[in-house]
């Protein structure tokens, strides 16, 4: 049993689309029905704060425990909270305790994987894909976070996820960058002698090149969303594949996002060019299983004043870091 409250983004009882890691753990406790899971996360109240101010590393979800103790990010959450319980899927099922020792560490070792590479696509499709971003990712924060922290929250995530990123896409040239900016201005400033006509080609011709390199980033998403699905698979193999694994939910939360924003038909198309028709069924079958189970034992509570994003709290959480 464990006595605290993991935070978490989303709102109206359900984690936003915006945190993959959110999700999954929302997932994770309300899959926990078994009597040993149940003990391990009993005590364990959900809270949609938003407040990435309560966390070390300023990311949700963060565990909060009563006596200090803050735990954040799915893996470490979950790998905290299986640390002193005996709920390892295997215990009962196997004699031999190499093998278990073996399932065990190769199931933590699939879960970081997911955690970091499987995550950063996730961020890549929220942030970094234009068509996501402008007509989902950046409007949804108006309805999570207090004004005027809104404005800057997306800004300040999507240059975090642009560089995260870079080793998966490359370098990433965004409308919001400042040589960006820097550069329309002076195009701007050099056309107003020009013709009308000059300028309506030459704005053509700055967003062709735009679309142009948003299909390359999506090209180099698509072949590691790819290789990154085949690597999981290729383990999950070795693995007891009866149970559901705290990475599979992980995995099946990373599905969820990327096929629910404005762009997920395109990633779903490609899914189904290399994996088939079969396998993205069936995931979507999982994933619905997950989104629809009840939420009648999973314990909320609304954030306390201390504990919302409000402009008061953020200023004095900001002042903390100083003193």
């Amino acid at each position: 049993m464990v006595d605290g409250s993991v935070h978490v983004w989303g709102a109206n009882g359900k984690p936003s689309l915006i945190s993959v890691e959110s999700i999954a753990l929302v997932w994770f406790i309300k899959s926990c029905d078994s009597e040993e899971a149940m003990n391990m996360v009993k005590g364990i109240q959900v809270v949609f704060s938003n407040n990435t101010d309560l966390s070390p590393d300023e990311k949700l979800p963060v565990l909060i425990l009563d006596n200090g103790i803050k735990v954040s990010g799915y893996v470490n959450i979950v790998q905290f909270l299986e640390k002193n319980e005996h709920t390892a899927k295997y215990e009962k099922s196997r004699n031999d305790e190499e093998t278990l020792q073996r399932n065990r560490l190769l199931e933590y070792a699939l879960l970081n994987f997911i955690g970091i590479e499987f995550s950063r696509l996730s961020d890549y499709q929220l942030f970094l894909n234009t068509k996501n971003y402008n007509e989902y990712t950046k409007k949804l924060f108006s309805k999570l976070l207090y004004f005027p922290m809104w404005y800057n929250t997306p800004l300040q995530l999507r240059s975090r996820a642009r560089e995260n990123c870079q080793e998966i896409i490359g370098s990433i040239t965004l409308e919001d960058d400042e040589d960006f900016v820097e550069s329309k201005a002076l195009e701007s400033a050099s056309q107003l002698a020009q013709s009308k006509t000059f300028k309506i080609t030459h704005e053509n011709n700055v967003k062709n090149k735009q679309d142009l390199q948003q299909v390359k980033y999506n090209l180099q998403f698509d072949n590691r969303l790819k290789t990154c699905i085949k690597h999981c698979l290729q383990v999950r193999k070795k693995l007891d594949e009866s149970v559901v694994l705290p990475p599979d939910i992980l995995f099946y939360a990373n599905i969820y996002v990327q096929l629910s924003l404005p762009d997920g038909n395109r990633v779903r198309s490609k899914l189904e060019q290399t994996f088939g028709g079969e396998f993205v069924n069936n995931t979507l079958n999982k994933i619905g299983e997950f989104v629809q189970s009840s939420d009648n034992d999973l314990e909320q509570r609304d954030p306390r004043f201390k504990e919302q994003g409000n402009v008061v709290m953020s200023l004095y959480n900001l002042a903390c870091k100083y003193i």
